[in-house]
């Protein structure tokens, strides 16, 4: 009798090999073909075209020339009819079934073996089967995944974003990572859920994120963190979709809204200075404060800061140890872009913020050691100011806004939020951010 091999690759790395007769019992498919084994194996199923029965009842699993495990067959037949009661469709399905669920090594290749004889067209014993032999590999992973999203398009704006794999999947509470230009920056909660072949795993912002035009984003889902239903040994490789914001408009800023240095003006030593922002931010992952010389000639000292919140303010605070203050060309404190990221909403980071050491609130061009100029909620505030000196206030449009030279000591001016140049005299300008 002629004989020939079929060899069936499909994905996930699947590959089935049948012996059977040319002409004869016609295979149709595997189980396995269609569903790659991410569960405890209970049964396999062998369909062919033709209508059959049984001659014996066992099959053998093989590890190489180890047999593992035995199942028995049993065979399933089925008819299709018209409405003539013709019969159109019909299959028979030789099943593979064990005794206790297989819970095989993931990685690892089997063979199920079904001998010579063991099963015939039926009401045709002559026409029988040759050794079924299929071979199928237990997956390492869940594998490939896919979004809605096409990876390295442009997005504008999301609310959310759902990761999918070909099998069901589930996971304990877990934390997808947002990263903006390869830096994290956000973590959102997810937990992976199923429907039949499907895994996914939904990350919810919590509210539409806008995304700043340009700029690389990414979003991960780490290694390791969803797995196979019934196989948590079978878990995901990470998963990362990468997207360019596409958002026109522009995203407001991060800026501080007072500095320890407008009270407080060393001249001799330089401890810790603080920076007080009215919007929640947080630490990038390699954020640092650095003091240079005046001229921006070298770099003096580069520190660690901290971020606390503190009275409804977040607080970041530079500590330069009591670096001596020494050279006449002055010294500057450099907050560099990308230091802080906002906690919340629209993912921005602060751009690159200076501050003169000595000169902060300009008491010493002024000619009061009790001049005060601080941000306060809608406006700014100014104490002690001297007798017949101006204040002008201009946004960064270069259009003034208030210009008076009021006739007392303490004074405030309204204004909307926003960054504004404040001069005072002919001596002092300076940046205020204001936030109502």
């Amino acid at each position: 009798m002629k004989k020939y091999i079929l060899t069936i690759v499909v994905a996930l790395g699947l590959t089935a090999s049948i012996s059977a007769q040319a002409t004869e019992l016609t295979f149709k498919q595997c189980s396995l073909d269609i569903r790659a084994a991410y569960w405890p194996l209970r049964q396999i199923d062998f369909t062919y075209q033709e209508l059959l029965s049984l001659n014996d009842s066992t099959a053998k699993v093989y590890k190489g020339d180890e047999v593992i495990a035995e199942g028995k067959l049993a065979i399933n037949n089925y008819h299709e009819h018209d409405s003539s009661n013709v019969s159109t469709t019909q299959q028979g399905t030789v099943e593979v079934m064990f005794d206790e669920a297989l819970v095989l090594p993931k990685g690892e290749t089997f063979t199920v073996v079904i001998d010579e004889g063991t099963f015939y067209k039926e009401g045709e014993p002559d026409i029988d089967n040759d050794e079924v032999r299929y071979s199928f590999t237990i997956p390492t992973d869940l594998g490939e995944f896919h979004t809605d999203i096409v990876d390295g398009s442009t997005l504008a704006k999301a609310n959310l974003m759902t990761f999918y794999w070909g099998t069901e999947t589930e996971s304990d509470e877990q934390q997808a990572v947002l990263y903006r230009e390869g830096v994290p920056v956000r973590q959102f909660p997810f937990q992976a859920t199923w429907d039949w072949d499907l895994g996914q795993a939904c990350v919810d912002f919590g509210e539409y994120i806008k995304f700043e035009k340009g700029v690389n984003f990414a979003l991960e889902i780490p290694e390791g963190t969803v797995y196979a239903m019934y196989r948590p040994d079978i878990t995901n490789k990470k998963a990362v979709l990468h997207f360019v914001g596409g958002y026109e408009e522009p995203l407001p800023s991060i800026n501080y809204v007072w500095c320890s240095l407008f009270d407080n003006h060393p001249t001799d030593v330089l401890g810790e200075v603080a920076f007080y922002y009215n919007q929640a931010v947080m630490l990038s992952s390699d954020p640092k404060v650095q003091l240079w010389y005046g001229d921006n000639s070298e770099m003096v000292k580069e520190v660690m800061p901290t971020l606390t919140e503190e009275d409804g303010q977040w607080v970041l605070k530079a500590d330069f140890e009591g670096t001596p203050l020494t050279s006449d060309k002055g010294y500057t404190i450099v907050i560099p872009d990308g230091t802080l990221i906002s906690a919340n909403g629209d993912v921005v980071v602060n751009s690159r913020r200076t501050v003169n050491v000595g000169d902060a609130t300009g008491i010493s061009q002024v000619g009061n050691d009790a001049l005060l100029l601080r941000a306060t909620k809608g406006g700014i505030s100014l104490t002690g100011l001297p007798t017949n000196t101006n204040i002008t206030v201009c946004g960064l449009d270069g259009k003034v806004v208030y210009s008076e030279t009021p006739n007392a000591a303490n004074v405030t001016v309204p204004l909307n939020n926003g960054l504004y140049i404040v001069k005072i005299g002919n001596a002092l300008s300076r940046n205020m951010y204001v936030e109502k």
